[in-house]
Protein backbone atom coordinates (compact mmCIF):
# COMPACT_ATOMS: atom_id res chain seq x y z
CA UNK A 1 0.00 0.00 0.00
CA UNK A 2 1.44 3.40 -0.90
CA UNK A 3 2.19 5.72 1.99
CA UNK A 4 -0.62 8.11 2.70
CA UNK A 5 -0.03 11.66 1.58
CA UNK A 6 0.11 12.79 5.21
CA UNK A 7 2.82 10.24 6.08
CA UNK A 8 4.84 11.11 2.99
CA UNK A 9 4.56 14.85 3.69
CA UNK A 10 5.60 14.29 7.31
CA UNK A 11 8.79 12.58 6.09
CA UNK A 12 9.53 15.61 3.90
CA UNK A 13 9.05 18.20 6.65
CA UNK A 14 12.77 18.94 6.99
CA UNK A 15 13.34 20.69 3.66
CA UNK A 16 16.30 22.74 4.77
CA UNK A 17 18.88 23.73 2.16
CA UNK A 18 21.50 21.76 4.12
CA UNK A 19 19.46 18.53 3.99
CA UNK A 20 18.73 19.07 0.29
CA UNK A 21 22.45 19.49 -0.42
CA UNK A 22 23.26 16.31 1.49
CA UNK A 23 20.53 14.42 -0.40
CA UNK A 24 21.98 15.67 -3.70
CA UNK A 25 25.48 14.57 -2.63
CA UNK A 26 24.13 11.11 -1.76
CA UNK A 27 22.36 10.94 -5.13
CA UNK A 28 25.68 11.70 -6.83
CA UNK A 29 27.60 9.13 -4.75
CA UNK A 30 25.10 6.30 -5.26
CA UNK A 31 24.86 6.95 -8.99
CA UNK A 32 28.65 6.96 -9.41
CA UNK A 33 29.18 3.89 -7.24
CA UNK A 34 26.57 1.93 -9.19
CA UNK A 35 28.71 2.28 -12.31
CA UNK A 36 31.82 0.84 -10.66
CA UNK A 37 30.68 -2.19 -8.67
CA UNK A 38 30.94 -5.75 -10.01
CA UNK A 39 27.19 -6.36 -10.24
CA UNK A 40 24.23 -4.63 -11.84
CA UNK A 41 23.02 -2.16 -9.20
CA UNK A 42 19.57 -1.32 -10.50
CA UNK A 43 16.91 0.80 -8.87
CA UNK A 44 16.24 -1.23 -5.71
CA UNK A 45 19.82 -1.55 -4.40
CA UNK A 46 20.44 2.10 -5.23
CA UNK A 47 17.33 3.21 -3.33
CA UNK A 48 18.22 1.01 -0.36
CA UNK A 49 21.80 2.28 -0.19
CA UNK A 50 20.72 5.91 -0.42
CA UNK A 51 18.06 5.38 2.25
CA UNK A 52 20.65 4.00 4.69
CA UNK A 53 23.04 6.87 3.93
CA UNK A 54 20.30 9.44 4.53
CA UNK A 55 19.14 7.77 7.74
CA UNK A 56 22.69 7.84 9.14
CA UNK A 57 22.63 11.59 8.65
CA UNK A 58 19.21 12.02 10.29
CA UNK A 59 17.38 12.82 7.05
CA UNK A 60 13.94 11.29 6.54
CA UNK A 61 13.09 9.80 3.17
CA UNK A 62 10.28 8.04 1.32
CA UNK A 63 11.13 4.86 -0.58
CA UNK A 64 8.54 4.03 -3.22
CA UNK A 65 7.82 0.73 -4.98
CA UNK A 66 5.84 0.53 -8.18
CA UNK A 67 4.84 -1.80 -10.95
CA UNK A 68 3.60 -1.42 -14.47
CA UNK A 69 2.91 -3.33 -17.63
CA UNK A 70 6.20 -4.25 -19.23
CA UNK A 71 7.16 -4.21 -22.88
CA UNK A 72 9.25 -7.41 -22.84
CA UNK A 73 7.59 -9.10 -19.89
CA UNK A 74 4.12 -8.99 -18.32
CA UNK A 75 5.18 -6.85 -15.37
CA UNK A 76 8.00 -4.41 -14.66
CA UNK A 77 8.92 -3.25 -11.16
CA UNK A 78 10.68 -0.09 -10.05
CA UNK A 79 11.90 1.55 -6.83
CA UNK A 80 12.62 5.22 -6.28
CA UNK A 81 13.56 7.42 -3.34
CA UNK A 82 13.06 11.05 -2.42
CA UNK A 83 14.19 13.10 0.56
CA UNK A 84 14.29 16.76 1.57
CA UNK A 85 12.50 17.72 -1.66
CA UNK A 86 15.17 16.00 -3.76
CA UNK A 87 14.59 13.14 -6.22
CA UNK A 88 17.43 10.96 -4.93
CA UNK A 89 17.28 7.70 -6.94
CA UNK A 90 15.11 6.06 -9.56
CA UNK A 91 13.98 9.23 -11.31
CA UNK A 92 12.43 9.94 -13.71
CA UNK A 93 9.70 7.39 -13.03
CA UNK A 94 8.05 6.11 -16.21
CA UNK A 95 4.39 7.00 -16.63
CA UNK A 96 3.34 3.35 -16.82
CA UNK A 97 4.38 2.71 -13.17
CA UNK A 98 1.81 2.88 -10.39
CA UNK A 99 2.99 3.12 -6.81
CA UNK A 100 2.01 -0.01 -4.93
CA UNK A 101 3.90 0.43 -1.68
CA UNK A 102 6.37 2.53 0.19
CA UNK A 103 8.36 3.08 3.34
CA UNK A 104 8.34 6.37 5.20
Amino acid sequence: MPPTKARAEQAKHKRSPEFARIAEDIRWAVTRAACHIPFNAVCLPQAMAARVMLKRRGIKSVQHFGAGKGEDKPLDAHAWLDAAGVEVTGYPVAKNFAEIGGFV
